[in-house]
């Protein structure tokens, strides 16, 4: 037990990420569920965008994205930190990857028609930990303004 112990400790409070190839997506689907959580719960609305996005982005079913949506709740819920789900999309994703998960965050922060503060600070977060340029994260902020029919500010 001891030496479990001295592992942990040696190892940081932060459980290393998932070496299953298909944990980037359960990240992705993690980081849509944190976002739709800023305001302490998922809408139905922000629960059917995020499935719909997971459907869109990774080429899946409905039956499997709402089985990875359910796995993202549920990893949200038990999760306290940011950075293993990050970990993982920096790891499987390319810049303009990262991007476009970027994108997808904003549609969430959108879904309801603004953006409020903890929203935009979780955004500046998530686009600092995804090494993601505030331009960058910007006009993927202006796309999905515009796909949500979102006046700009």
């Amino acid at each position: 037990m001891f030496d479990r112990l001295v592992q942990l400790f040696e190892q940081g409070s932060e459980a290393p990420p998932p070496s299953d190839p298909t944990d980037h997506t359960l990240a992705v689907a993690t980081l849509l569920v944190e976002a739709a959580r800023m305001d302490h719960s998922i809408a139905p609305d922000e629960r059917d965008r995020i499935a719909q996005l997971l459907q869109w982005r990774f080429e899946m079913t409905e039956a499997n994205a709402e089985s990875l949506l359910d796995q993202a709740v549920e990893a949200s819920a038990d999760s306290h930190s940011l950075h293993r789900y990050s970990l993982a999309i920096r790891t499987n994703f390319d810049e303009a990857e990262r991007i476009t998960v970027i994108e997808l965050l904003w549609d969430i922060a959108y879904i309801d028609g603004h953006l409020h503060e903890r929203e935009a600070s979780l955004m500046r977060k998530l686009a600092g930990l995804l090494y993601v340029t505030d331009q960058d994260s910007g006009a993927a902020r202006k796309r999905a303004q515009a796909r949500l029919g979102i006046a700009q500010d």
